[in-house]
């Protein structure tokens, strides 16, 4: 990570070509592309030969990237991956890995300040915070000695604040569905995830407490006001 700051600031430097103008400019671009994003796709990359990956890399330089952060280079290539490739026909947990790994660097680039604190009330409204995201996989990507491995996992990926660094939760099926479920007020979300699940709302109540208590603590909950 430290090397991809370097790389999005200038400060790690790039190698100058003894070409003509064109070709030394075009050379720069390639390897400012290939090092922020073989930085911040390491697992992804380690899987496509190097040919293959320069090929890819090439064409989406000539596609073009609309955005000018060069920290959203990852989420371009990952589009670019799934919709212009067919790699993951053959390889599917890689679509899992791409969302794994370019969603660590939106989320740690695009933190600002941390959320609003309060105290956690079921009556409140809460949202899931810009600083987290959440996806049911169909690979154990988050763990690489069970990165093939297929089911149906539930996940969670927040800033930690404390930490300063992006986290992952493997949450259940249940606690999935009330993130996806934030609509009124909390009480009401467990009473419909509830219903959905045949779960008596009196014996979901206290032990799902602690976890959203803490995720409203970490800023992975964020309070409304509607």
């Amino acid at each position: 990570m430290e090397r991809f700051f370097g790389l999005i600031t200038g400060a790690v430097p790039l190698p100058m070509p003894q070409n003509n103008p064109i070709d030394t400019y075009k050379a720069l671009i390639y390897h400012r592309y290939y090092e922020v994003i073989t930085q911040t796709m390491p697992r992804f990359c380690a899987h496509i030969d190097a040919d293959t990956l320069r090929e890819a890399i090439e064409k989406l330089i000539a596609q073009g990237v609309k955005s000018p952060y060069i920290w959203q280079l990852p989420e371009a290539f990952a589009r670019y991956v799934i919709d212009e490739t067919s790699w993951l026909q053959t390889r599917p947990f890689l679509a899992d890995m791409l969302w794994y790994e370019t969603t660590q660097i939106a989320l740690w680039m695009g933190i600002d300040a941390k959320p609003p604190i309060e105290e956690f009330a079921w009556e409140k409204r809460y949202t899931l915070s810009s600083s987290a995201r959440i996806a049911l996989l169909k690979h154990a990507v988050f763990e690489v000695e069970r990165e093939e491995e297929t089911g149906a996992f539930a996940l969670l990926l927040y800033y930690d604040f404390a930490e300063h660094e992006v986290q992952f939760m493997q949450i259940t099926p249940f606690a999935y569905a009330l993130l996806e479920e934030l609509e009124g007020t909390l009480e009401s979300a467990l009473e419909r995830v509830c219903a959905l699940y045949d779960v008596e709302l009196e014996e979901a109540r206290p032990v799902i407490t602690p976890l959203l208590a803490q995720w409203a603590h970490q800023g992975v909950l964020t309070p409304t006001q509607s």
